[in-house]
């Protein structure tokens, strides 16, 4: 049996990798240079999702491109040591089988990104990356999907995209594609599960293990109709 989708696209950060705490770290490390010291759970309330003038505004740091050079200088750091989700190699692997088309929109660095899944030997899974050096507009702006679906000559109907967030869902839901969510225990200081499924995703999962077998079953529910 075929999948029910003829591309999928991924987040990056807490999506292909547990980076989310990583993101933390390098905030903690700009904020440190500015003699400004948060806790996880600060940083996290307002710094998430933010746009780097909005972030330097509140903590009245001088410089937004300083500030800016000195978070990316941390996550340099930080992702030293990044791994892969469980499971993520396996999940690619049967979607190369079945000729998916993969890409990757992220607004992390594309150097970041591209040297990540390097490393992982990954990189060849990917048709496309689009990432904060392509687009203009991040998500939830549909922007950098719609771009990787003209990058990969893709179907909106035929269309997933696998995140772990509200900028995800509302990115996938404005460029007209469906929603897979991404909600790993370790997710639960970062989002309120409960707000995250009122998105109505068409697919919910834990753990990439399970991510097949709800593709493979949302295609038997559509073969049966």
């Amino acid at each position: 049996m075929g999948c029910c989708y003829s591309t999928i696209l991924f987040d990056f950060d807490g999506t292909l990798t547990p980076s989310l705490p990583l993101w933390v770290r390098a905030f903690q490390f700009a904020f440190e240079q500015f003699g400004i010291s948060l806790t996880a759970d600060q940083v996290i309330s307002t710094c998430f999702y933010r746009a780097w003038e909005d972030i330097v505004a509140q903590f009245e740091v001088p410089s937004v491109a300083n500030f800016a050079r000195f978070v990316h200088t941390g996550l340099d750091d930080a992702f030293v040591g990044a791994d892969l989700f469980a499971g993520v190699r396996s999940f690619l692997d049967e979607c190369i089988s079945c000729r998916i088309s993969l890409g990757i929109v992220t607004s992390t660095r594309k150097e970041l990104v591209t040297g990540f899944v390097a490393k992982q030997g990954i990189a060849e899974y990917f048709k496309t990356i689009v990432a904060a050096e392509d687009i203009l507009k991040f998500k939830p702006d549909p922007e950098p999907v719609l771009l990787a679906l003209d990058h990969l000559n893709s179907i909106p109907q035929e269309t997933i995209l696998i995140g772990d967030s509200h900028a995800d869902m509302a990115a996938a839901s404005a460029a007209g594609i469906h929603k897979g969510l991404f909600l790993p225990e370790e997710h639960s200081c970062f989002y309120n599960f409960d707000e995250l499924r009122q998105h109505q995703p068409e697919i919910v999962f834990q753990e990439y293990s399970q991510l097949w077998i709800r593709l493979m079953d949302k295609q038997a529910a559509a073969t049966d109709r």
